[in-house]
This record gives structure tokens, C-alpha cells and sequence, in this order.
């Protein structure tokens, strides 16, 4: 009897440790993202989030960053699989600039905090701050909005994408765009290879290069922003 509750206790305090993990996400730009933590959706868009409470081993974690590139709202999954938490410890990550997810540190659990949702156990940063942290932000350097919107639907109109690209670059290199154009323009495109030859192309015309990192939000897969940035570089 008494080798039975010993073993009942030393159960529940594995289980009670087991459950002893955070996780922190945040992105090292101004985009706002939602999430998937095992099967649970959590779409208040944040900079950052904070789950607590979380059992530790492996999760199955999506993350969808939400960007504004001009007047396309665009959804970009960065990244679906699985993460490995580690027990008593809070493991944090970020997705980087190039759009990948990074296990950056594991810190020793910190006291739970309260400032949770009222709804899921994660940090929504109050409304000022998402406000002041839509993305991309950029400094407005290239066409006027009109003028731009009224190329991109001339763009839109042409089926085929070789041709279309062959436009695309005629028209910047007579034109001075913002970053933020150039992405929107290359999102016009469904193949890939069009989009990094748009980027590499058009890096040369754009009036904000300091901005240039906004691109890579155009492109699908961390292969094609490397690509871009072999050939800017």
C-alpha cells in the first residue's frame, strides 16, 4: 500500500512538471501573426504571443504572418511542424527577417504571469501597439498610389506570366517604386522563379533600398529570399 501512493505521487508530480513549460513567439519585424498550438487557433493578430501552462515535449505549432503589401492583404504560412518544449524552462523563438522559424534560447520559467487574454492563455499587445506596428513599414518613395494601382490592374490584365514579367520590368526601370511596390507587383505572379527574378531585377529601381527586406515577404519559401539575396548582395 505504501509503495503504491508513493508511486501515485511521484506520478502526479511528473505530470504537474510535465506540464511546467512556456513558449514565447515574436517576430524580429513590425508583422502581426496568428497561430495554431495543437489543434487550437489563437487569430487575435500580435507581435507577439506567450503560452503558458504548456505540457512539455513536442507540440504541433503553425504560425500564418499577416501582411499588408499596398492594397493586397496577404497570409503567409512561416512555418508548420514540430517544436520541442523543454520542461520547467521557457523556450523562445522568432521568425527572422528571411521568414524562417528560430529556436533562439530556452530561460528558466519565470513566475506565471496574468496579463493573458481573457479567452487563451496567450500576450495580445494592447491595440496601440498593433496599430503602430501594421507592416511593412516603409518610407513612401516610389510611385503615388493611383498612379501605382493604375499600373498594377494594367499588369493583372496580362495572362501570361512571361510577358507579364517583361512588362513588370520595362515599367520599373523607367519608374522609381517603393519596396513595398515592388513586393506587390511580384505577388501578381503564381511561379516563384518570376517573383525572385522580379526582386533581383527591380532591387536596382526601388527609391527606399533600405527597405529592401520587404520583398522577401513576396516570396514563398526561404530557398528564394537566399536566391535574392545571392544576387543583391
Amino acid at each position: 500500500m505504501k509503495y503504491t501512493i508513493i508511486c501515485i505521487i511521484l506520478f502526479l508530480s511528473f505530470q504537474i512538471k510535465a506540464q511546467n513549460a512556456s513558449l514565447n513567439i515574436s517576430l524580429n519585424d513590425s508583422s502581426l501573426f496568428i497561430s495554431e498550438l495543437n489543434g487550437i487557433a489563437y487569430n487575435d493578430p500580435s507581435t507577439e504571443m506567450n503560452f503558458h501552462g504548456l505540457n512539455a515535449g513536442k507540440q504541433k505549432l503553425k504560425i500564418v504572418k499577416l501582411m499588408k503589401l499596398g492594397n493586397s492583404e496577404v497570409q503567409k504560412p512561416v512555418f508548420e511542424g514540430i517544436i520541442d518544449i523543454a520542461v520547467n524552462r521557457t523556450t523562445q523563438a522568432i521568425i527572422d527577417p528571411m521568414n524562417q522559424f528560430k529556436v533562439i534560447n530556452i530561460l528558466p520559467l519565470e513566475p506565471k504571469k496574468e496579463n493573458y487574454s481573457g479567452s487563451s492563455y496567450y500576450w495580445i499587445p494592447d491595440a496601440r501597439r498593433i496599430e503602430k506596428n501594421q507592416q511593412p513599414i516603409t518610407n513612401q518613395q516610389g510611385m503615388n498610389d493611383n498612379q501605382f494601382g493604375g499600373m498594377l490592374e494594367n499588369l493583372k490584365e496580362i495572362r501570361n506570366e512571361n510577358d507579364r514579367y517583361q512588362s513588370a520590368i520595362g515599367l520599373v526601370s523607367i519608374s522609381t517604386i517603393s519596396c513595398n511596390q515592388l513586393a506587390e507587383m511580384m505577388l501578381t505572379f503564381q511561379d516563384e522563379d518570376y517573383r525572385v527574378r522580379l526582386a533581383d531585377r527591380g532591387q536596382e529601381f526601388v527609391g527606399d533600398p533600405q527597405n529592401f527586406s520587404v520583398v522577401y515577404n513576396a516570396l514563398r519559401y526561404p530557398s528564394s529570399v537566399r536566391r535574392v539575396q545571392r544576387k543583391t548582395n
